[in-house]
């Protein structure tokens, strides 16, 4: 009759970290799909009640974005969690296939999610820095954003296939230095947003802030500059075109100061405007950029540094973090653009108080 040994004691101490970081991955994903649902649910919300928002071509490529995440943290997030806890996952053949095609699709997601963010932020500083160009008659419609849409779904495709295709071929032939090679292209392809969207939104600050610097110049001199005409306050009433009797008269040197005023004040709202922008891209910027590096770098270390075995199981557990990006960044959208902002508060304050 056969015995069954007794674990030692480091297989006891594995099993048991083992079981901390299926915990720790249980709490990550309810984390994960709680803040993605409700953050995109909000956001499909903004767009749903104010389809106006839809006409300008960047809201359309934040809406195919916002639907794209919102796909990830309800349904590809939930079945990475559950198989996650299957013993023996790759003996259940249906749910291993479900496993994988989930891996599949949660990449191609990620990849299509964020090259739209790459086009969003091209978009904007497209629009800004010129907008009197053919871009702006040619490429904003629905039409022209509907091709981006498709070409950026066709490339994240080819992108995860080759990824996943080059792994392979390393598991199969580790040592293989053009593989390895050929390996780097797939990488550059995924992770080149990192790179281009600070550039692009580095771009549009600049753009802004030269033009808030023409209009200051433009408004200082306006400002020190006195009127003629406008007479000093000691002045006697003839000498500020008022006759003595108290009449009418002809000269208007008040309404010449009125209008100087005026477009004092224009100059200055222009210039406070263009501050609140630069402040509030700079703002978007910072937050948007964070949110990527958190949520990209695992995969990018993953996929460039050789990990241990344990560490990439430990990886795999989370799903190589990519669901903090869908579950973050409609409430960086929600917090840092007035205009959806606007719109939630009136839904919710209509809901509140009905009239």
């Amino acid at each position: 009759m056969a015995t069954c040994a007794s674990p030692t004691a480091n297989e006891t101490t594995r099993l048991q970290e083992f079981t901390v970081v299926h915990a720790f991955s249980i709490v990550y994903f309810i984390i994960v799909i709680v803040l993605g649902t409700v953050g995109n649910g909000l956001l499909l919300c903004v767009f749903i009640h104010n389809r106006a928002l839809c006409k300008k071509s960047i809201n359309f490529l934040i809406c195919a974005n916002t639907v794209v995440n919102f796909l990830i943290s309800v349904l590809l997030d939930p079945i990475i969690a559950a198989t996650n806890f299957v013993p023996c996952l790759k003996s259940h053949r249906a749910l291993w296939m479900v496993r994988k095609s989930s891996d599949f699709f949660l990449g191609v997601c990620a990849v299509s999610s964020i090259y739209t963010l790459t086009a969003v932020a091209a978009n904007q500083y497209l629009l800004i820095s010129r907008p009197n160009t053919t871009y702006r008659r040619c490429c904003t419609g629905r039409k022209a954003v509907s091709i981006v849409l498709t070409v950026i779904w066709l490339l994240a495709l080819v992108v995860v296939i080759l990824f996943k295709s080059i792994d392979k071929c390393l598991i199969r032939f580790p040592v293989n230095p053009e593989i390895e090679i050929t390996f780097l292209l797939p990488c550059i392809l995924n992770y080149c947003p990192l790179v281009v969207i600070p550039c692009f939104q580095w771009g549009t600050v600049r753009t802004i802030r030269a033009s808030r610097e023409r209009v200051e110049n433009k408004a200082a001199p306006s400002a020190a500059t006195v009127p003629t005409g406008v007479p000093s306050v000691s002045s006697p009433p003839e000498a500020r075109g008022l006759p003595l009797d108290g009449g009418p008269t002809t000269s208007m040197p008040l309404e010449t100061t009125m209008a100087a005023d005026k477009n004092d004040d224009d100059e200055e709202k222009k210039v406070r405007r263009r501050g609140k922008t630069e402040l509030r891209t700079l703002r978007t910027m910072m937050v948007m950029y964070m949110i990527l590096v958190v949520s990209w770098t695992p995969s990018l270390i993953a996929g460039v540094i050789p990990v241990s075995e344990g560490s990439e199981k430990v990886l795999d557990l989370f799903g190589l973090f990519l669901s903090v990006y869908p579950a973050l960044i409609p409430f960086a959208f929600l917090w840092t653009n007035k205009n959806y902002s606007n719109v939630l508060r009136k839904k919710i304050w209509s809901k509140i108080r009905p009239q």
